[in-house]
């Protein structure tokens, strides 16, 4: 009999900017369209409301983590990357904050959710 090793999924690229829960993004999204948003049905126009907000920003808003509608990140940096899930955070190089970052605080200030993001 063989042994069978699972290797944890890859990842090939590292993301960094500010993370914000899936409420936030909801009453974020609902300001800008003027009319209450359902988390799930309207996910879609949640996404784009707040993308067409601050791309002008050279800002990127996206979903991000292992599971759908969780977490949102308004992306300010992103480079290639060979790690793998669930691999320890001492071995994953971390981003330096910079005038994105400034940026991307910004507009979490004007949406009036300055202080709900990591």
């Amino acid at each position: 009999m063989s042994a069978i090793f699972h290797n944890p999924p890859a990842r090939h690229y590292r993301l960094g900017g500010l993370r914000i829960n899936n409420d936030t993004a909801i009453q974020w999204a609902s300001r800008l369209k003027g009319r209450e948003l359902h988390p799930v049905i309207n996910r879609p126009t949640v996404r784009k409301a707040i993308f067409d907000k601050v791309i002008a920003s050279r800002v990127i808003f996206r979903q991000v983590g292992e599971v759908a509608g969780v977490h949102w990140m308004l992306v300010t940096q992103s480079t290639p990357f060979n790690g793998y899930k669930d691999m320890d955070a001492s071995e994953i190089p971390q981003f330096e904050a910079g005038e994105k970052e400034a940026i991307a605080r910004k507009l979490l200030e004007e949406a009036g959710t300055s202080s709900h993001y990591e």
